[in-house]
């Protein structure tokens, strides 16, 4: 399921992400972790393009870590390089998980999709709040994906994903609104898209992706912290409209939604 969300894939893996978290429950000033375990569900295509959709329930282990560098929370992993009020250089990681690729029908004989972990650096620059946890910021990200599971680890390709990002807090609850372009290696589009010749068929004609524009993507993160309580919940769209691999047979749809939820119990 690509990047179904960067909220709840690496969410499965220990709910965290992007822009501090830790500073916006209130840890103590002595206090740099909160940890607990919750429940998740979450809906949405295969991968972008595919109009097969799934639901999926999991646990969700919920962390917050807020060290000298190293920093987690309700978007993700983070290693903090260098930081300021107006910019700063960070480590993301995100995770994606594909755990019933091998079911899609347009994929069948098909080498099956699998999970992905997402690393590189990000430039966070601020463009309205006082800080980088309120208000319009731009943010950066380069990464390079790396496939895990049927095989031993495998590097697919790099994405460029800028893209605006809005945080506030509305009702008590934290919002973080995001949407920009993506752009694609040609390796990473051709693991998705690509039809290798000996894979073809008659209504599965060989295709080979190229690198270049993405697609844009929009999502909306709301979440908040009640007592030993969390909730959290997203909503994303992917438009896949004049994409460099917009031909290929696998693609079935320009447009994706996706969305999900989860309640975590903070227990430490």
């Amino acid at each position: 399921m690509k990047n179904l969300s960067c909220w709840l894939a690496a969410s499965l893996l220990a709910f965290t992400s992007h822009g501090s978290l830790a500073d916006r429950i209130d840890l103590p000033p002595d206090q740099t972790w909160s940890a607990g375990i919750g429940i998740g569900t979450v809906a949405g295509p295969d991968y972008r393009g595919s109009e097969t959709y799934r639901a999926y329930v999991s646990p969700v282990p919920y962390l917050v870590y807020r060290g000298r560098f190293l920093r987690s929370d309700d978007e993700g992993v983070r290693g903090e390089f260098w930081a300021t009020d107006e910019m700063e250089l960070t480590l993301s990681v995100l995770a994606t998980l594909t755990p019933d690729s091998h079911k899609n029908e347009l994929r069948e004989g098909m080498r099956p999709l699998d999970s992905t972990v997402e690393l590189g650096p990000a430039l966070d620059v601020n463009l309205t709040g006082e800080d980088l946890r309120r208000g319009l910021l731009l943010h950066l990200p380069v990464r390079a994906i790396i496939a895990f599971g049927r095989r031993s680890p495998e590097h697919v390709g790099w994405m460029l994903e800028p893209h605006l990002m809005y945080r506030t807090t509305w009702l008590q609850w934290d919002w973080s609104l995001r949407a920009g372009p993506a752009f694609g290696s040609g390796d990473f589009h051709s693991y998705y898209y690509s039809v290798p010749t000996e894979h073809a068929l008659p209504e599965r004609p060989a295709y080979r992706a190229r690198s270049g524009y993405s697609g844009l993507n929009s999502q909306v993160i709301v979440s908040r912290r009640k007592g030993s309580f969390w909730y959290g919940l997203f909503a994303r769209y992917n438009n896949l409209q004049g994409t460099k691999f917009r031909d290929s047979p696998l693609v079935e749809t320009e447009h994706n939604v996706s969305g999900g939820l989860a309640v975590s119990w903070i227990i430490f």
